[in-house]
């Protein structure tokens, strides 16, 4: 499977493996399908990327 990522203006990396791992995590705890589940943790990543440090 293959989702690319948005294009953001990065401000920081530092966390964002952790949260793509937390947005899998959620998406199929909530039963969504392993593309969809894959899309979301993308879309988390690329919004932690976006600002500076561990805070959301």
């Amino acid at each position: 499977m293959h989702a690319p990522a948005p294009e953001v203006a990065v401000a920081d990396s530092l966390g964002a493996g952790d949260v793509f791992n937390a947005g899998i995590i959620d998406a199929l705890l909530r039963k969504s399908s392993p593309e969809q589940s894959l899309h979301h943790a993308v879309r988390l990543a690329a919004a932690k990327c976006t600002r500076p440090g561990l805070v959301i």
